[in-house]
């Protein structure tokens, strides 16, 4: 049994934001990026799947 069941979510998904990045896309973005270090957080994020900026900053 959920306990949170009876609450109501106030989050709602939008789906005129939802956009996936083509491997060109990324590529353009990659090619803009600063250094290293912008292209690698891009790069882990696109490709790693990882959450930007939750989970690149607890990295070392």
């Amino acid at each position: 049994m959920n306990p949170f069941a009876d609450l109501k979510s106030t989050v709602r998904p939008n789906p005129s934001r939802f956009y996936f990045i083509r491997r060109d896309e990324a590529q353009k973005v990659l090619d803009a990026c600063p250094d290293a270090q912008w292209r690698l957080i891009f790069a882990l994020a696109r490709f790693g799947g990882l959450r930007v900026p939750s989970e690149i900053v607890e990295l070392r």
